[in-house]
């Protein structure tokens, strides 16, 4: 772990102020206890300080729990839920995550991924001073590919259809719009989700910065768009209710776009 992340942890949390927004963070967390005191020192380490971070354990076999509960020990600004056996995948621990927080903003992030410094600083200004309701930043990954994702200025439903441009580790939605906003449990749950609330009308507005590592590992299912077209093919025929001939297309195009998606270098 580098100085930076350890002095991260280690600095005292500062107070809360009652005029800037809060940002809640759901973080599911399985079987994580190799990544997961980085993941919530990147949090830590945020200049923005008006965020509350809800680490969800989903039944995790290995030390995962404990060391969840000692960083909430050390900062009072994290909660820990800890889910008696597995669920098989991060869309429960998120919804049991955003139905105890508070906050204005929601905002995501997974036990094996990481923030910059300046992301929430940086993306909550944005959306204070823009009006917006969704937006997403730019990312970096690491682990089984190096590379980086910048997501268009603007994206609304049409949009996505063709191609999820929303990294979930970089998304924040005003609460305040989606107060009833929660993950399907189906293969590839983010993508549901940003379908649904863009179907409102509303546009996920993007940050061209990166400001967020995203872990990409072997044998993932994030890790290849072909593993994913199966939960799409789902997700255009039950929940979009598109018909055989237009999911069929919208899978073709998804795979297209999706080729070589992070560019070596921004």
């Amino acid at each position: 772990m580098t100085a930076d992340i350890l002095a991260a942890m280690n600095a005292a949390p500062k107070p809360l102020s009652q005029q800037q927004p809060l940002v809640s963070i759901a973080m599911p967390a399985y079987n994580a206890e190799e990544t997961l005191a980085e993941a919530v020192a990147s949090v830590r380490s945020q200049t923005y300080p008006h965020w509350e971070l809800l680490i969800v354990d989903d039944g995790s076999s290995d030390q995962t729990l404990a060391i969840a509960k000692a960083q909430a020990s050390q900062d009072e600004r994290i909660r820990v839920i800890a889910l008696a056996s597995p669920s098989g995948g991060p869309a429960i621990p998120r919804n049991h995550a955003m139905a105890e927080s508070s906050g204005r903003y929601q905002a995501f992030l997974d036990a094996d991924d990481q923030w910059l410094p300046e992301k929430l600083a940086t993306q909550v200004a944005a959306m204070e001073r823009e009006g917006w309701a969704i937006s997403c930043t730019a990312y970096r990954t690491f682990g089984n590919q190096t590379g980086c994702f910048v997501p268009p200025d603007k994206a609304g439903h049409s949009d996505l259809l063709s191609e999820n441009t929303a990294g979930c580790l970089t998304v924040m939605f005003d609460r305040s719009l989606f107060a009833d906003a929660r993950f399907p449990v189906c293969g590839h749950e983010d993508y549901a989700l940003w379908l649904s609330l863009t179907s409102k009308g509303h546009e996920i507005r993007g940050i061209s910065q990166p400001l967020a590592r995203y872990c990409v590992r072997a044998g993932s299912v994030s890790s290849s768009a072909w593993r994913v077209l199966g939960f799409f093919w789902r997700i255009y025929r039950d929940q979009e209710k598109l018909g055989v001939a237009t999911s069929f297309f919208y899978c073709l195009r998804y795979a297209w776009n999706t080729r070589n998606k992070y560019r070596r270098a921004l």
